[in-house]
């Protein structure tokens, strides 16, 4: 677990926490590496899911498992190529050479790798890319005929894209036939991170190994990500470049309500007792707003210790239990404006008057203010109120009320029903000027009807 201390008393939780996994990913990546050892290992799978979902923590699973005397696995950073002037090839080339290491079984394949990297150049390397790579893929290369120059033919035979295919190939269906179960795997993280030109790099750098034996993919995708690919291609080329290119797609199911507990408990175990005890105490409350996804969980932990650091230290500060409250109802869009309003005095005041309502009573109350058509202010706000913000402020009233005493708020009591009286009768009055209105429009009318016609 990665902690950076910001103070004496909390610490910010960085996305690269390490908890246990949950039963399910355990099943998950089992069940994934046993179809891996099972099949020819000349395949890419893409593992799916959204932001914070797992994608990674599923992947590191999934390399404990293949790891063996004869398997080099490989991991890619993507995003961390972003700005590097050479092509994501030459920096896929050179990682999986550093993987492969002193291994003897894939010495050879390391020195290609090593001496393609080095030949080629960007600037030759983006003109295949772009010319070839992309758009056909390894067999057009060796089929289309390139410019004549000195430059092309003396690096010819030399480079990966060249014979060095051919090489590779050979070394692995050697290495294959005296250790069958050899393999070289590749996982491809954060290539949502990436801008849409390095994250078709990435992709094109994939198919370069793609019909290889002894090669296995592992790339990482969000439907976000995949939307940089249809910046490149048009729909109908986009869905076949994606198949030509993935062969095994997992789509990570959500989390369970159980296994984001887990995660959210783990958390809060690594923390100072002030931050564990709310959090523990509170872990319903906590689940019942966030969304299922562990970097969520994460976010809004950092978001209360910041906040607690912060209003601790002022001149007022604020009991750690509201603020993980107010946290919550910022968290959710839908619930800001409410939030926003709790700093008003009279808000605050019949917020509280219709909490103490039973829910019927309350609901039936709420009714009556929606078939007015002038509804006060403060009801308009209330009206704004969902049924999930009622049932939440319904559990953690006394959390928000407990040390406010509202007759002591800077403002005279608020008498819910001399309100209403005051509203009915602006309403009646409001009525029967339109009424008389009315009658003198038709009076008038009338008498305009009866005058004779003057033309």
């Amino acid at each position: 677990m990665t902690q950076n201390r910001v103070t004496k008393g909390g610490y910010i939780i960085t996305d690269d926490i390490q908890f246990k996994p949950s039963k399910d990913f355990e099943r998950y990546s089992e069940g994934i590496a046993r179809i891996v050892r099972a099949s020819n290992p000349k395949f890419s799978v893409g593992i799916y899911g959204e932001k914070g979902s797992g994608k990674t923590t599923l992947m590191r699973l999934i390399r404990e498992r293949l790891e063996g005397e004869n398997v080099v696995t490989v991991w890619f950073d993507a995003w961390r190529y972003e700005r590097e002037n050479q092509l994501a090839s030459i920096a896929l080339m050179n990682t999986i050479a550093d993987a492969i290491g002193d291994h003897k079984a894939f010495k050879n394949v390391k020195k290609i790798l090593l001496r393609g990297a080095l030949i080629v150049g960007k600037s030759m390397i983006r003109q295949v890319f772009s010319r070839i790579i992309g758009e056909k893929g390894l067999e057009e290369l060796e089929k289309r005929p390139f410019p004549r120059n000195e430059f092309v033919d003396s690096i010819r035979k030399d480079t990966i894209y060249f014979s060095g295919i051919r090489n590779i190939a050979l070394e692995m269906d050697k290495i294959i036939a005296n250790y069958p179960d050899s393999m070289i795997i590749v996982f491809i993280n954060d290539l949502d991170k990436c801008s849409p030109s390095k994250y078709v790099e990435v992709f094109n750098s994939i198919r370069i190994f793609l019909g290889i034996r002894g090669f296995v993919y592992f790339i990482e995708l969000t439907r976000a990500s995949l939307g940089k690919l249809a910046l490149e291609y048009s729909q109908s080329d986009l869905k076949g470049y994606i198949r030509d290119t993935i062969q095994m797609d997992f789509v990570i199911p959500p989390w369970s309500y159980h296994n984001i507990k887990d995660v959210l408990l783990t958390v809060a175990a690594t923390l100072p007792k002030e931050y564990s005890d709310v959090i523990n105490k509170n872990n319903e409350l906590i689940l019942g707003v966030l969304d299922p996804n562990p970097k969520e969980v994460i976010h809004f932990i950092n978001t209360l210790i910041v906040a607690n650091e912060v209003f601790s230290s002022s001149d007022s500060p604020l009991d750690i239990k509201r603020l993980l409250v107010f946290n919550l109802m910022v968290y959710k869009k839908s619930w800001s404006e409410v939030y926003r309003n709790l700093s008003n005095a009279r808000f605050l005041k019949i917020l509280y008057r219709y909490l103490v309502l039973p829910s019927a009573e309350r609901t039936k109350a709420l009714s009556e203010i929606r078939k007015r058509n002038l509804p006060f202010e403060y009801e308009k706000n209330l009206l704004e109120i969902d049924s999930d913000l009622w049932e939440f402020l319904s559990k953690v009233k006394d959390i928000l009320f407990q040390s406010m005493e509202l007759a002591s708020i800077d403002e005279e009591e608020i008498d819910l029903s001399s309100e209403l009286k005051k509203y009915e009768e602006e309403l009646k009055k409001h009525d029967e000027d339109r009424r008389s209105s009315s009658i003198s429009y038709d009076r008038e009318k009338k008498s305009n009807d009866s005058r004779p016609d003057e033309t």
